[in-house]
């Protein structure tokens, strides 16, 4: 292999016209599969350059899976076109897979809006930056600047005083739940009624109580619990935002532990800073929040943030352990933060939001249906549920009912959520959707 005649230039890190020049090699054949490449050392020599830029070099080339290395023999080229054909049959299985034409919940991001060329861009300035990130295992607790942008963030939009150290970065609620388990000694829990399946599947084993909602939010009584979990600024699935009495009663309640989830509160249009029940009771709150439904849900990032009393307790569990999400994707999210791209799309996500809000609330009144709206939702009133259900699939319809999250008692409510479906459809994906209810 002939790299003698590379030509550098003064606006592009040496590495980087390395590690091009070798991946157009590679994906033009001019190096065959499996050819050995020149040892960090040799090429060094032969280009004039230190071990450190062929190492970077490589280790991108490393990274997209153009070469491979063996233990005490060097780099080799991989087989790149069967690597590629590989990625093409995963992308047409996925293809080949059900999909619903209109997505009327809150589990994905709208296509439309998400900012593709900006995580592009930032992607690829995190690992020009820090070309090894891909190798280093992220610490137990999360990127450390990652949890100082989130805890800046906390305080200047929720008005909460929390110390990054007191930050967890998880991969979802899931995770959440895994470590206050494993710290909190959990026997009898508190949970809305309605609420996420995944958290009452996740007690079910337990002594559950299970408490209803009515305009002001939970409802709760004096039954001794060591954690209650809330929704409280906008109670999932109903949207109902409780009011400061009742976060009075909760955080004078005899449960010893609550945990705060912060079911899309970033998405809501709100005049002044948010009163979360940890900015009134950082003792006996523990806060969650993700980024699935404002970010991107394919990153599954998510945090969590303890109490003083429990964070030490944590430390000492999970000292010699690694964080699930990668480097990379935490550094990637702290930068699209800090640097304000995330406000942006944030008011994106809402202007968006506001004028699918207004067509849905037009098309429901000329239509003359029976309908409670609330910040991102409506409830619609519908009977023959069951048999309704049957039709929305076959219409490939995605939607829930309100009966899909409770646990006690009945509701004749559709759940319409509308941050998943494009504008452009939307209107479209009423009218299929009011055929059948």
């Amino acid at each position: 292999m002939n790299l003698i005649n590379i030509e550098f230039n003064a606006n592009e890190a040496k590495y980087i016209t390395i590690y091009k020049y070798i991946k157009e090699l590679i994906i033009t054949s001019k190096l065959q599969v499996d050819e050995k490449l020149p040892s960090r050392r040799t090429l060094s020599s032969l280009l004039e350059v230190s071990t450190n830029t062929i190492n970077n070099a490589y280790n991108l080339l490393l990274q997209e899976e153009y070469i491979y290395s063996k233990d005490k023999s060097g780099y080799y080229v991989s087989n790149f076109k069967s690597y590629k054909k590989t990625i093409s049959s995963i992308k047409e299985e996925n293809n080949n897979k059900i999909e619903f034409k209109y997505d009327f919940t809150s589990s994905k991001i709208d296509s439309s809006i998400f900012p593709f060329y900006t995580l592009k861009k930032i992607t690829t300035e995190v690992i020009l930056d820090h070309p090894d990130i891909w190798l280093t295992k992220a610490p137990y607790q999360g990127d450390l600047e990652l949890r100082k942008v989130i805890a800046s963030y906390l305080f200047e939009n929720k008005g909460m005083n929390v110390n990054a150290n007191n930050i967890i970065i998880v991969s979802s609620l899931d995770e959440s739940l895994d470590i206050i388990s494993s710290i909190i000694n959990l026997n009898h829990i508190g949970i809305e009624n309605p609420t996420y399946s995944k958290v009452y599947e996740y007690f079910k084993n337990k002594d559950v109580h299970l408490y209803d909602i009515d305009e002001e939010g939970i409802r709760i009584d004096n039954t001794d619990l060591d954690l209650l979990f809330v929704t409280p600024y906008n109670q999932f699935p109903l949207g109902i935002k409780m009011s400061s009495k009742r976060k009075k009663e909760l955080l004078t309640s005899n449960a010893k532990y609550i945990l705060e989830d912060d079911f899309d509160c970033d998405l809501i249009n709100k005049n002044k800073v948010m009163s979360t029940l940890f900015s009134m009771n950082d003792k006996k709150v523990i806060y969650h929040a993700s980024f699935s439904h404002t970010l991107c849900p394919g990153i599954r990032l998510s945090y969590l943030v303890l109490p003083n009393s429990l964070i030490e307790i944590y430390k000492k569990k999970y000292s010699n352990s690694s964080s699930r999400i990668s480097s990379l994707d935490q550094r990637i999210v702290s930068k699209f933060i800090d640097e304000g791209y995330y406000y942006r799309h944030i008011s994106s996500i809402k202007k968006s939001m506001k004028r699918k809000r207004n067509i849905i609330h037009d098309y429901l009144v000329n239509h003359h249906y029976q309908f409670i709206e609330t910040e991102l939702s409506f409830l619609i009133k519908v009977d023959d549920i069951e048999n309704k259900k049957k039709h929305l699939k076959d219409a490939s319809i995605n939607i829930k009912f309100i009966n899909d999250f409770l646990y006690q008692g009945d509701s004749d409510y559709l759940l319409l959520c509308y941050n998943s479906i494009p504008e452009n459809i939307l209107i479209e994906g009423l009218d299929s959707l009011t055929k059948i209810i």
